[in-house]
């Protein structure tokens, strides 16, 4: 059989012949399937390239995913915030760049549906994170933390020393070289200052006075610091705290009670004493001082003009000292608060809300104003809080000196003052760490105009002097209604190195909390009042002659809400 090769069965090549070609039906039916395919291909080409040009709602959502993750990725390490709305977030971080500077990070959205969510870096160009957004709400998740201040409270006025009753009557012509005065000692209160006392100050002092002849005289009622000299006896020092005149005019020719109110003396510790000095200011005989020769103790004097002192243990002048004493009082609280997440809702697109709660490891205060230097570099090319202004400037405006600048330490050579002006209206803190080298002059003098309402504010001022002993002394002054300074705290015996000096005002109670070298001294009252002036900024300066290092300073508002 042709084409039937040898042993082959007959079967198999049946079935070759029958697979040579197919039928016309066959082939109608392929070609109608063939066709139906291509169209089904079309169709799915066509749906892939639609959904290529327009992203689904999934794909939106991975979009504000991949957004919040960026937002949260920088965000969780932020050290300070600047501004904090539901469509903004701008925050410091550590240097990112290189520069050794703090740089600043800010994502915004304008609130138009379709608008871009923008980043700028350090002020620059907006860069789109994600495109076509249809809302966005940033809520701040703030934890408050209490911090509470102790207070004092005042005592009535009372009687503190009294020497009346003469056993030997004696009579002091105050003169250019001889000079009378008072040792005056809590321990010689009677009675004595209450346990729970915590400072006193003199009010008031009563003596007997007569003129010498003529009445042109002048003397200097005085309040003196001591010292101790070699025997340990207690002797006036060159340290006058506060003095008023006394003209030989209002004495008459036998002695009459003399009274001096001390409307603004300071408050001195519960172990602290002063002297009473009654020294000549003009025409040399001045008057006579009554005291007693024979009874008493503490009278001292000069007849030297102050160059060299005598203490009497057996002698005192006629008269009684008025003072009042501080005790604590109920403590005040200030709330501070800290940013410590931030909960941010984000849509795109056609995708549906995507919802991060962004955790901040650092937790910074949130603050309506913000200074801080440590006089690395040029302290007026700062602008820690992102302001677009320097935050410190020279008080004359010239160019900053940075010769003065030495490993991170100014030494002052012309005051600097806060910049931009701001009235420090809510809860502020001031803290500076500085150090006075040479014992001339009143050493560093800061002073912080707080609290601006219209043309009012308190004034307070911080000086840091060096004594002769090598350690320093920290006082803080406010400035009352009638201009002059008073002393709220004095702080003596401290080191000579770098002392830290943290102030903070409560505006709502007219307090202000002071720390000294980390040690609370309490919260004082403040007075305001109408200083002639719209200085609405600390000024960082220091007394004449003197050699002042200030290590760091800064200045913040909290936002209280």
């Amino acid at each position: 059989m042709t084409g039937l090769r040898s042993g082959e069965p007959r079967r198999l090549a049946t079935r070759r012949a029958l697979r040579r070609g197919y039928s016309i039906l066959e082939l109608v039916v392929a070609l109608s399937a063939s066709s139906m395919l291509l169209v089904g291909l079309a169709s799915t080409m066509y749906v892939a390239i639609k959904i290529a040009e327009t992203p689904t709602a999934a794909q939106d959502v991975y979009a504000s995913s991949v957004a919040l993750q960026q937002l949260a990725d920088e965000l969780q390490f932020a050290i300070h915030v600047v501004e904090q709305t539901d469509k903004v977030i701008e925050f410091a971080v550590a240097d990112r760049d290189g520069d050794n500077l703090t740089d600043l990070i800010r994502y915004e959205w304008s609130g138009v549906a379709g608008a871009a969510l923008v980043r700028t870096f350090n002020q620059g160009s907006a860069v789109d994170v994600v495109p076509n957004v249809q809302s966005l709400s940033l809520a701040a998740i703030v934890n408050t933390k209490d911090e509470e201040f102790p207070t004092t409270q005042e005592s009535a006025e009372t009687l503190f020393w009294s020497h009346t009753t003469l056993a030997n009557s004696n009579d002091w012509r105050t003169n250019t070289t001889q000079w009378i005065g008072q040792y005056i000692h809590p321990n010689m209160f009677s009675p004595p200052l209450p346990s729970n006392a915590i400072s006193w100050r003199p009010t008031k002092l009563k003596f007997e006075a007569r003129k010498d002849g003529n009445d042109d005289g002048e003397m200097w009622l005085q309040l003196r610091q001591t010292a101790p000299d070699m025997s340990g006896d207690e002797l006036p020092t060159s340290n006058i705290y506060m003095q008023q005149k006394l003209y030989e005019t209002s004495l008459t020719s036998n002695y009459t009670w003399q009274t001096w109110t001390m409307t603004d003396s300071h408050w001195l510790g519960v172990s602290e004493d002063l002297a009473v000095v009654f020294q000549e200011a003009a025409n040399d005989k001045a008057g006579y001082i009554h005291y007693d020769g024979g009874g008493g103790a503490g009278r001292v004097m000069t007849t030297a003009s102050g160059a060299s002192w005598t203490y009497n243990s057996d002698r005192a002048i006629s008269g009684e000292l008025y003072g009042k004493w501080l005790e604590p009082g109920t403590p005040i609280t200030l709330t501070r608060r800290y940013l410590t997440g931030l909960r941010a809702v984000l849509q795109t697109g056609n995708g549906g809300d995507v919802t991060s709660q962004i955790q901040l490891l650092n937790s910074p205060e949130l603050m309506t104003a913000f200074w801080d230097v440590d006089f690395s570099s040029d302290p007026t090319l700062v602008d820690a809080n992102f302001d677009g202004v320097g935050d410190w400037a020279r008080v004359d405006a010239q160019a900053f000196d940075t010769g003065s600048l030495s490993a991170g330490v100014w030494t002052i050579d012309y005051p600097l003052k806060s910049t931009p002006n701001e009235d420090f209206d809510d809860d502020s803190t001031f803290e500076i760490s500085a150090r006075h080298t040479n014992t001339v002059g009143a050493g560093l003098e800061a002073t912080w105009n707080a609290e601006w309402s219209g043309s009012t504010c308190g004034t307070l001022i911080v000086r840091m002097q060096l004594q002769a002993n090598s350690t320093q002394t920290v006082t803080v002054h406010h400035v009352t209604s009638g201009g002059l300074e008073e002393l709220l705290v004095r702080t003596p015996g401290l080191s000579s190195g770098m002392v830290t000096v943290r102030l903070v005002t409560l505006p709502d109670t007219n307090q202000v909390n002071v720390k000294v070298a980390g040690v609370d001294q309490g919260a004082w009252t403040y007075q305001t009042r109408t200083p002639g002036h719209t200085d609405k900024y600390v000024r960082l300066d220091k007394g004449t002659g003197s050699t002042v290092e200030v290590d760091f300073a800064s200045l913040r508002e909290s936002d209280s809400e």
